[in-house]
């Protein structure tokens, strides 16, 4: 019912809109004694000259739009629904005159066009300039909606692809910290209860869903996560922070943790050979930085991690980090997210 009201107050619209703009014409054009005299005839063609015109022009674009639509090609779309503008007010201008002509008029037809062309010529450009305003404009609010979807879809895929890629790290991240349970298991069970309560403690930041938190909840984070570590390496492990300023600025979560991780991983840790690793800032970047002592037993690393780090780094249009040797060092740069609105 609602609609339907709508549906004729908007027709009711249309045709003051219509009157207005006719009855604006035909005074620019004609005395006003001569429009008064003939006033209700001059409304009955206003009315069907107007109304046929907007009414009609609007039902070709709509089955314009219905079988060419606008998200297959908006330039096809665009000229069809001109051309259907062009041929269909051409005809019905010319139609609607030649009856009016004979029948109210008493024109005979081979003299229509002697009485009728300005007035079929004047009518048919201001048709055109109308449509012109409404369906150009109707053309660039299609356009910037297509924009919006497209952007909204692009959104949602990096969304998505951030999901899958956050969802790998989980599940790599408590793998690794069973197999510290399972060799603390056999050694030390005092040990292993300690370490499976800090567990769940740090798995639950390893759950959370942002995906950007701040460089002090990381940092807190990884601390917590050292501490299973020690359980395993004790002195043999040591790590330095050298961070400040870090409430201001985030970073992408666990990020700081896989390279920390990594380091411990892939590098010997024993008494004659301690892992330093060095925690700090440099600019717009964290810097982890390890003395390089490569384990000679692990087999050739896929660098999943690091891939997906930068992955998700580019997703989000990021810079993103960089990983090398520099002279006896293993050195990781993780950007940090500067604005505050990140």
């Amino acid at each position: 019912m609602k609609e339907s009201k709508k549906s004729w107050k908007t027709h009711l619209r249309d045709l003051v809109i219509v009157t207005a703009v006719g009855f604006t014409i035909t005074f620019s054009l004609s005395d006003f004694a001569n429009v008064m005299n003939s006033f209700w005839s001059i409304m009955v063609y206003n009315v069907i000259i107007g109304m046929g015109l907007w009414k009609g022009n609007e039902l070709v674009t709509s089955l314009v739009q219905h079988w060419y639509p606008w998200h297959a090609n908006r330039s096809r779309t665009y000229v069809l629904m001109w051309i259907g503008i062009i041929v269909y007010s051409l005809v019905f201008i010319l139609l609607f005159n030649v009856i009016w002509a004979t029948t109210a008029n008493h024109i005979p037809l081979n003299e229509f066009l002697k009485y009728y062309k300005f007035t079929i010529l004047i009518e048919f450009f201001i048709s055109l300039g109308i449509a012109g305003i409404i369906y150009t404009s109707t053309f660039f609010k299609n356009w910037r909606n297509l924009l919006q979807k497209h952007a909204e879809m692009e959104k949602a895929t990096i969304e998505s692809k951030l999901t899958a890629l956050q969802n790998q790290v989980n599940p790599h991240f408590l793998f690794n910290c069973l197999n510290t349970l399972d060799s603390l298991v056999y050694v030390d069970a005092g040990k292993a209860s300690r370490f499976i309560g800090d567990l769940s403690k740090v798995y639950r930041y390893v759950l959370d869903q942002n995906d950007v938190v701040t460089l002090a909840k990381e940092v807190e984070f990884c601390q917590s996560y050292l501490v299973l570590e020690q359980f395993r390496f004790g002195d043999k492990l040591k790590i330095d922070f050298q961070l400040s300023g870090s409430e201001s600025v985030k970073i992408l979560r666990m990020g700081l943790q896989l390279m920390l991780e990594n380091a411990i991983k892939h590098n010997e840790i024993s008494n004659e050979k301690p892992l330093h690793i060095e925690v700090k800032r440099e600019d717009d970047f964290v810097v982890v930085k390890n003395n390089l002592q490569l384990k000679t037993t692990l087999p050739a690393s896929a660098k999943m991690g690091q891939h997906n780090l930068q992955e998700r780094y580019r997703l989000m249009g990021e810079q993103t980090p960089e990983f090398g040797v520099e002279g006896e060092f293993y050195v990781a740069r993780i950007p940090l997210f500067m604005n505050e609105e990140e």
